[in-house]
């Protein structure tokens, strides 16, 4: 049977996924989930809560778990916005910021390997990609 480029898409990234989360926990102790927030974090310093859910397209009750796991370790902080009493700031902490640059760095040279392995242009990916991504942002 002849598989749909969509399934195969799917495959692809259940597959990167799974493997990110195994390399992460074996080499830093952090699965996937909670790396990816704190890299995003690196990219949103001060975000509340609900826009780090929005961003990871997670729940906010899916966020609200991770960071308390994520504080307990001392990768983040949470404080109360002073303009907005009910919202949450998040910011990581020096241990946060070094641990997602670690993590990002790490999963980024395995790609940079797995991309030069499948003989694909990484540039010519990046554009394809970036074009599927705001397609499909627009008919979001």
């Amino acid at each position: 049977m002849n598989e749909s480029s969509t399934y195969m898409l799917h495959k692809l990234v259940f597959m990167l996924d799974r493997a990110a989360d195994e390399m992460l926990r074996k080499h830093f102790g952090i699965s996937y989930n909670r790396a990816l927030v704190l890299v995003t974090l690196r990219e949103m310093p001060g975000a509340t809560q609900h826009q780090l859910a929005l961003a990871l397209s997670y729940t906010d009750a899916a966020v609200s778990l991770m960071l308390g796991e994520l504080i307990k370790a001392g990768f983040v902080s949470v404080t109360i916005d002073p303009a907005h009493r009910r919202k949450k700031r998040v910011e990581l902490t020096a241990e946060g910021v070094r641990l997602a640059d670690k993590t990002h760095a790490f999963l980024s040279q395995k790609f940079d390997n797995f991309m030069a392995a499948s003989s694909i242009d990484v540039a010519q990916f990046n554009k394809m990609i970036t074009q599927l991504y705001g397609a499909a942002k627009e008919q979001s």
